[in-house]
Order: C-alpha cells, then sequence, then structure tokens
C-alpha cells in the first residue's frame, strides 16, 4: 500500500501519502498503529511548491481509485465511523483537493 509521491489532486504537481503501517517503535507498540490502523498523512502540493497537510489520522486500509483529475480514495476505517463498533470495518471515500478533510464518528 505505500504509494510515497504520487499526484492526488490531478494538478500534475506531486502530492504525498506517508503511511506508518510498517514503522515500528520499540517498547511503544500502538504509537504508530491501533485497533483503529495506523497513522496516514496525506500532504499536498501547492502552487508555489508548499504542502498541505490535508488529512491526518488513524487508517486499518486504504486504496487510491483510478480516474481523471483529482483521484478518489477509498479508506477503512474503524467500525465506530459508521455508527458500528470495531468490526465490521467502515468504508469512507473521499475526493482528494487541496482542502484538509477528516472523518467524524456520529453521535451515539
Amino acid at each position: 500500500m505505500p504509494y510515497g509521491k504520487v499526484d492526488l489532486t490531478g494538478d500534475g504537481r506531486d502530492d504525498y501519502i506517508i503511511d506508518f503501517h510498517e514503522t515500528e517503535c520499540v517498547g511503544r507498540a500502538a504509537f504508530f498503529c491501533g485497533t483503529g490502523g495506523c497513522g496516514l498523512l496525506i500532504l499536498v502540493a501547492l502552487r508555489g511548491g508548499a504542502l498541505r497537510k490535508v488529512f491526518d489520522d488513524r487508517v486499518r486500509e486504504y486504496e487510491i481509485l483510478s480516474g481523471r483529475g483529482a483521484s478518489d480514495i477509498r479508506f477503512v476505517l474503524h467500525g465506530s465511523y459508521c455508527g458500528g463498533h470495531g468490526n465490521p470495518s467502515c468504508e469512507k471515500t473521499h475526493r482528494i483537493t487541496s482542502e484538509p478533510f477528516k472523518f467524524t464518528q456520529p453521535d451515539r
């Protein structure tokens, strides 16, 4: 799943996915990963070369869905994001732009 450098916004500039699924911290096993998944950062390039963090949360899995222009990413999240519990997982899809986003858990 690690993608590294990829154009997610469809603007021809390199964007970045930083996936902590295979990162280990001796003595702190849950630092990067837990029941909600592992840390995932998405940084998009702006005009002028600056990077903007648009996503920073834990995900169980993700998949970049093919398409023209901006990319959609399918995120597999902890079941609580769909009003459930840990299992089954919850799937959400989001189109990547230069605007930050996050997933929220519904009120119970």
